[in-house]
């Protein structure tokens, strides 16, 4: 039985042709996994979301809370990590607005513009990660919950909710150089970070099946992982890769990695930092023994959704 209140969140994650739901609950100790499921929609698929099973008992809990956060896709969405002097943050709107026209493709009007404050290295600079979703794209997914009776609190880009699952569930690795790499069937999402801060962020479409797998990804990650190294990591060994999707490719893609990449590679642990209910925590152990079981790791994005508080 789901919990409802002002502190129950869901992240509802749509990856092509998937849905998938992560509810949590905000604690003061640490956050509680409530539920989780995955649902594959027929294209077309809109009103009947919220009454599908276990996984529309999951979206009324959130719409009940007034808490549900999707996804916005990061092909979707310019991120840009800018710098302002500490003594301009009077202007940080006007500066961020001027630094959008001098990047994005277009006009600027054509995008929703918004920013967040990050950790920075230098005291008289202040680091800025510009978010800019194209406003077409925002409204399309928009429309598309509200066709299904959802009311979306917050949209979130796909970089960011990743971050997010990995700066809850991953503490002792936040200043070390670590790529988190998302495959789903449709889009990668890749994010270099280091002492907390994304310092690299690209998405790209997902190689098809039967193509080779790393030739585009590969040279990405290898541009990211430049970023975030230091001059001391001279091998790629001194990286750490947090793999994650749902992408059929997936555990072939880890090999490749690990062997001609030479990337200390791991699958996420979404929940590894969650405190999760017991039935919850058995289901979970016995999909583990299922002959075509999800992966947990599956759940990062969505997880990271959900972990944004109240």
């Amino acid at each position: 039985m789901l919990h409802s209140g002002k502190n129950i969140t869901v992240g509802l994650e749509l990856s092509g042709q998937i849905l998938r739901a992560v509810c949590i609950e905000h604690r003061q100790d640490r956050p509680r996994l409530l539920a989780l499921e995955q649902h594959h929609l027929p294209r077309g698929a809109d009103g009947a979301l919220s009454s599908r099973g276990s996984i529309g008992r999951i979206i009324k809990s959130g719409n009940k809370a007034r808490r549900i956060v999707v996804n916005i896709p990061g092909s979707a969405v310019h991120l840009r990590k800018i710098q302002v002097e500490i003594s301009e943050t009077d202007h940080l709107d006007d500066w961020v607005q001027w630094e959008a026209q001098q990047y994005l493709p277009g006009s600027p009007d054509d995008y929703l513009i918004e920013y967040q404050k990050l950790n920075s290295h230098q005291t008289d600079l202040l680091d800025i990660l510009l978010v800019a979703a194209r406003a077409e794209d925002v409204r399309r997914r928009v429309r598309f919950f509200h066709a299904a009776r959802l009311q979306p609190a917050i949209m979130d880009a796909d970089p960011l909710a990743l971050q997010n699952a990995f700066e809850t569930n991953y503490p002792g690795l936040h200043d070390l150089p670590v790529l988190l790499v998302n495959i789903e069937e449709d889009a990668a999402t890749m994010v270099a970070t280091r002492s907390g801060i994304p310092e690299g962020i690209i998405s790209v479409e997902t190689p098809r099946e039967g193509g080779p797998p790393t030739d585009d990804i590969g040279r990405i990650i290898d541009q990211l992982k430049g970023r975030i190294q230091s001059d001391k990591e001279s091998r790629p060994s001194g990286v750490r890769m947090l793999l994650s999707g749902g992408s059929s490719r997936l555990g072939e893609m880890a090999n490749l990695f690990s062997v001609r990449e030479e990337f200390d590679v791991e699958f996420a642990e979404p929940f590894r930092e969650l405190a999760v209910l017991p039935d919850l925590r058995s289901r979970l152990e016995h999909q583990e023994n299922l002959e075509q079981p999800f992966r947990a790791s599956e759940f990062m994005l969505a997880t990271g959704l959900a972990l944004r508080e109240p």
